[in-house]
């Protein structure tokens, strides 16, 4: 079966069995919170072991021997997922809601070589508006994974930004698919050999394969927590 088919059978099927407590679904949506934040910190070549992130977020733990702007830079992700449901009552992403991203991801931390919230240059400025003026036109028209993909390759390529691209790129993504009702995606760091290769194709499809994988993951996880049994949970998803 198709990536995208799969996924919006799993999404339906928890729409079915969504009678769960709420207290489950709030459970799971922060371990993908605490998900994406230890791996995007990994990505983007942070040391911090996800035992230590879940200590730092959760407790308030600081880590010996692991640096200030480490320590800055994952509290400024928690705190953009904070606000992750007023980002998702936008109608759409715009340059500007892109740069504040950019900005709150960096807030705090001194001694930068650039300045957060900016775009490296005036052509940069004018790609980014079209991109997202296409994937805006996409929406409802075809799957999310797919705009999602597109989104995320268009901007790793254009990188507007000296640095954050990827966790911009991230953001957006997930934006787009919880904007269609689908879980975020975690793009995971032993999955990072098959990300970077993706990131290098030339068709979006590649990423879209990748998105849909780790989409379908946290949709059997939720369904089956949610009381759908293990039937409803594949097996390339159960990992």
């Amino acid at each position: 079966m198709d990536v995208r088919q799969e996924v919006t059978r799993l999404k339906v099927r928890l729409e079915q069995v969504e009678a769960a407590g709420s207290e489950i679904r709030l459970a799971l949506r922060r371990k993908l919170q605490e998900d994406w934040i230890h791996h995007c910190h990994v990505l983007e070549g942070g040391s911090f072991t996800y035992r230590e992130t879940v200590g730092f977020l959760r407790e308030g733990l600081t880590v010996h021997g692991r640096t200030l702007r480490e320590h800055q830079e994952i509290a400024n992700r928690a705190a953009v997922i904070r606000g992750w449901d007023e980002v998702l009552k936008m109608d759409g992403l715009t340059e500007e809601s892109l740069l504040d991203l950019h900005a709150r991801l960096y807030e705090g931390i001194s001694g930068l070589p650039f300045r957060p919230g900016a775009c490296t240059s005036a052509h940069a400025s004018a790609e980014v508006r079209a991109l997202l003026e296409r994937c805006r036109e996409a929406q409802g028209r075809r799957h999310p994974v797919d705009t999602a993909a597109e989104l995320h390759l268009g901007l790793m390529r254009q990188h507007p930004f000296p640095e954050g691209n990827g966790p911009v790129a991230r953001l957006c993504m997930n934006w787009i698919l919880e904007k269609e009702g689908y879980p975020s995606a975690v793009i995971r760091t032993e999955g990072r050999t098959e990300y970077v290769m993706a990131l290098g194709q030339e068709d979006p499809r590649y990423l879209a394969g990748l998105i849909g994988q780790e989409v379908r993951q946290s949709l059997a996880l939720q369904v089956l927590f949610a009381g759908g049994g293990m039937e409803d949970v594949t097996t390339e998803a159960s990992r």
